[in-house]
């Protein structure tokens, strides 16, 4: 099944895109928004992780530990413990530690860290925000991508990543006490959802 989504991976990579916008008026303000779910040093987040991707389902535990500020080592596992992959993540990179043959090609490290990555970074610099109704969204530009932060209630609710289309929604779901129990990733771009639920939920 992985050799199969390396392959599919790489083909849709190169799919054609149009431009992408949320329905808003966006106006310009610079300051820095927080991501806070996953910043506290002394905790570990364990998360029970079903990966569907492109009709076939990886099922297995996803381990998050804050190591300092907007780094995160991600471990990867099944539900016997066995490591499936492992790495540190940065605010801009990322250090492969350990992966499984299956899982060691660069389009799905790259894709499974780019995906983690955003899931997990706890500052963003932003340059634009629109109010809709009673959510705010805030625009965060980076390296030619654009990220959009909805919040409400100043509590994080969704990231939205963006080319020159909408590839990628992460969604914070049952936050209670600033601890998320649910996280979807969803691709817009192809078949591949990613669903995170708390261990202890």
């Amino acid at each position: 099944m992985i050799r199969f989504l390396h392959f599919s991976l790489v083909l849709i990579l190169f799919a054609s895109c149009k431009s992408y916008q949320p329905n808003a008026n966006f106006k310009p303000l610079v300051k820095t928004v927080q991501n806070t779910y996953f910043s506290d040093s002394n905790s570990e987040f364990v998360y029970n992780t079903k990966i569907e991707a492109l009709g076939n389902t990886i099922t297995g535990l996803l381990v998050i530990k804050p190591v300092q500020n907007n780094q995160h080592r991600v471990l990867l596992t099944t539900e016997f413990g066995n490591t499936l992959l492992d790495l540190t993540i940065n605010e801009n990179s990322y250090s492969k530690n350990y992966a499984i043959p299956d899982l060691d090609r660069k389009v799905i490290l790259n894709l499974l860290s780019r995906d983690f990555r955003i899931m997990l970074t706890q500052y963003w610099q932003v340059n634009q925000v629109a109010n809709q109704n009673t959510d705010t969204i805030y625009k965060s530009e980076k390296n030619n991508n654009n990220y959009y932060l909805t919040y409400k209630n100043e509590q994080l609710q969704t990231i939205e990543f963006a080319k020159s289309k909408q590839k990628l929604k992460i969604s914070y779901l049952d936050v209670t006490q600033n601890k998320v129990q649910k996280i979807k990733l969803t691709h817009l771009d192809f078949n591949i959802e990613i669903e995170l639920i708390n261990t202890d939920f």
